[in-house]
């Protein structure tokens, strides 16, 4: 009766170790302080023609930078979960760096 009840294991997909990496770097990417200095810089030669412009601006740079920075979270945080489907929650973070750092899981 114990012989029915048992699912077979499905396989979880290979981690991607470059999806990973990427995932990684987009997030990085998106706390570079490009808005203040690209906005004034703006201002400054006349692009944005008034301070509320570049106020505008701000804002939605600022938005678009926290966008990417959430795709980023999106594309490495799903290959963070396939690894912690098939590993202790101790092990985790260092397999997680071993993935980044030398590519190997």
């Amino acid at each position: 009766m114990a012989k029915d009840k048992i699912q077979p294991i499905t396989p979880s997909p290979p981690v991607s170790v470059g999806r990973l990496r990427l995932g990684l770097i987009i997030w990085v990417v998106s706390y570079l302080p490009i808005t203040i200095p690209l906005g004034a810089w703006l201002y400054a030669t006349g692009v944005l023609p008034t301070t509320k412009a570049e106020s505008i601006f701000v804002v939605v740079t600022w938005g678009i930078e926290i966008l990417i920075g959430w795709i980023g979270l999106f594309i490495g945080g799903k290959q963070i979960l396939l690894l912690a489907r098939n590993s202790k929650k101790r092990q985790l973070p260092g397999l997680v760096w071993q993935a980044i750092w030398k590519g190997k899981i």
